[in-house]
């Protein structure tokens, strides 16, 4: 743990008790240890900051010890696999197949709807237009969709 942490635990009892009661938000207590931190005499940091390095010694050799095993080396692999597993695109379309057929809604919306509505509402926005045809489509009958649809 950093120098402000290990200074932090010791304190972080009797702040949530003394300050705030025991539905503290970790947000709060922290910013209280913060502050706290910044007033600690230089002597007294370096007393959690020698401990911090003392156990930050021992983590590397611990680590670069673990580093060696079977587990680190089976557990890097779980790693990269999920690293490629979520940087993964999405399949790339064919670009030489043949376009899909477009539903009788969009043929009648390019050809009718949306000319006779830009010319009635010229300033109207692509959001506008769109609902607008959506409804219109959604109240014709199906004799007058007919056209487009054959």
């Amino acid at each position: 743990l950093s120098p402000v942490c290990l200074g932090s635990l010791r304190r972080a009892a009797s702040i949530n008790a003394e300050y705030m009661g025991p539905e503290a938000a970790l947000k709060e207590i922290s910013k209280i240890l913060g502050d706290m931190w910044k007033s600690v005499s230089d002597a007294e940091k370096k007393k959690y900051q020698d401990q911090f390095a003392a156990e930050k010694v021992v983590y590397d050799k611990a680590m670069e010890e673990y580093r060696k095993t079977p587990s680190y080396a089976k557990h890097q692999e779980l790693l990269q696999e999920a690293k490629i597993k979520s940087t993964k695109k999405a399949f790339k379309k064919d670009e030489n197949a043949p376009k899909r057929a477009q539903s009788a809604y969009f043929i009648w919306m390019n050809e009718v709807g949306r000319p006779a509505y830009t010319r009635a509402n010229p300033g109207a926005d692509i959001g506008t237009v769109g609902k607008a045809l959506g409804e219109e489509w959604k109240s014709m009958s199906d004799a007058a969709k007919q056209p487009t649809s054959a």
